[in-house]
């Protein structure tokens, strides 16, 4: 089963400074000298590939579409594999960079995470913090949210 996560954003989000942070936390985490590379699908879609290992499709939707009306920007990202954990987590990755480089949260429906909404930082933090080079293992490490403050 794939996963779909969103990040709640208060400015317009730009797909070129969410890869380049998306790639520095991917970098960091893995230990791979890889990059996020964004092609443009089509109207609001997005293709995002972590080399060949994983990818995620990512739809940008503006303020008219969010829960509130006029409210957010969503940046929604969900992994172009199912079942695949470091599909799974570069969708986090995604949603996180953006809440972060555009002020906001990660938003979680599935209930996988550790609350609905999510401290971008946090997340981040957690997956710095965690000393694994494994998909899996990062996914725990992220669910579990020790490190953040949820609400």
């Amino acid at each position: 089963m794939s996963y779909e996560y969103e990040a709640w954003c208060l400015e317009k989000p730009n797909m070129a400074s969410i890869a380049r942070v998306a790639t520095l936390v991917m970098r960091t985490v893995l230990s791979a000298d890889l990059e996020i590379v964004a092609e443009y699908d089509s109207g609001r879609s997005w293709n995002l590939y972590w080399g060949v290992e994983a990818s995620a499709t990512v739809i940008v939707m503006g303020p008219e579409f969010a829960d509130v009306p006029g409210e957010n920007w969503i940046v929604s990202a969900e992994g172009g594999a199912r079942g695949m954990e470091l599909h799974e987590l570069l969708s986090i990755v995604i949603v996180a960079a953006a809440a972060v480089v555009h002020g906001g949260v990660v938003v979680d429906e599935s209930g996988r995470l550790a609350a609905r909404k999510n401290d971008p930082f946090g997340i981040l933090l957690d997956l710095m913090r965690s000393g694994s080079a494994s998909g899996e293992v990062l996914l725990q490490v992220v669910r579990k949210g020790l490190l953040r403050d949820n609400g």
